[in-house]
């Protein structure tokens, strides 16, 4: 603790580590000669983790993790409408 800059007693010690993954995936098909669709999806994956290292008494220890993850589809259409001009949506 801080009271007006004169340092008190510690009440917070831990080590914090956070993690990710991720992996993305995207497919085109051709349909006709001015139409392709795209698809694709990408999945998450990311864990927080603390260590308490100030564990005493009255103090008990809160270490503890959570991992959260979440997958995402894309699919869009691409559309040539004129000479280097592409509609996407």
């Amino acid at each position: 603790a801080n009271a007006q800059g004169v340092r008190g007693a510690r009440l917070l010690d831990q080590l914090e580590r956070v993690t990710n993954a991720a992996a993305f995936a995207q497919a085109t098909a051709t349909l006709g000669a001015r139409t392709t669709v795209l698809a694709g999806v990408r999945h998450d994956r990311v864990r927080f983790a603390a260590a308490d290292r100030l564990v005493t008494r009255t103090d008990p220890d809160d270490s503890g993790a959570r991992t959260m993850a979440a997958t995402s589809p894309s699919l869009g259409v691409n559309l040539a409408v004129g000479r280097g001009v592409h509609v996407y949506a």
